[in-house]
């Protein structure tokens, strides 16, 4: 081997060594940096996906189940019921209700219903009841005068409702007693 070579052979293995102790390190440092920025950014967008995600079901209604109760007290009154932004505007209370009821349930009472009503102090003061259903309105109950709304859906599928009680006109400070249940029977 001549010294050119020898000397090539050994800039080769020095700047290999080189590069080994100084490119690898740092590759490694920049994959566990890459590793700890991922891990922040899914803590801080976590509970934006749970937001924006299926929201939780505050009761599950089946034939054995007693009836599901609530109260509330929505802080803003408006004429106007919009379901996409009433919530955030404070003007209605939401809650999601799971129908899971059995074939055989179904066969023994075919005119069951989601039977869901609220009622309040003073007929001077006014909600609205409305039940939802992938988006769209089923049944609403938006009387003027009364001191109670009340909604019947016959035979509901299985799955997840939402049942809106909006503060149409009351008083600051007015609460409403809300109760969904499952019936037998009903009259639409």
């Amino acid at each position: 081997m001549t010294a050119a070579a020898a000397g090539l052979e050994h800039v080769l293995l020095s700047n290999g060594r080189m590069i080994r102790s100084l490119i690898l390190p740092l590759a490694i440092r920049s994959l566990l940096v890459a590793i700890v920025i991922a891990g922040i950014l899914c803590v801080l967008l976590a509970p934006v996906q749970l937001l924006q995600g299926e929201p939780a079901v505050a009761a599950t209604l089946a034939e054995s189940s007693a009836p599901f109760a609530w109260s509330g007290q929505p802080p803003e009154s408006s004429d106007f019921f919009d379901q996409a932004s009433c919530s955030a505007a404070h003007t209605c209370d939401v809650f999601r209700v799971k129908v899971d009821v059995s074939k055989q349930y179904r066969l023994l009472h075919p005119d069951f219903a989601l039977a869901v009503r609220i009622s309040w102090d003073g007929s001077e003061n006014d909600f609205d009841l409305y039940l939802n259903r992938d988006g769209r309105i089923i049944k609403r109950s938006s009387r003027w005068h009364t001191d109670s709304e009340e909604v019947h859906f016959l035979r509901p599928a299985n799955g997840v409702y939402e049942i809106f009680v909006h503060a149409a006109g009351v008083d600051p400070g007015t609460v409403y007693r809300a109760q969904a249940t499952l019936m037998e029977s009903a009259v639409d």
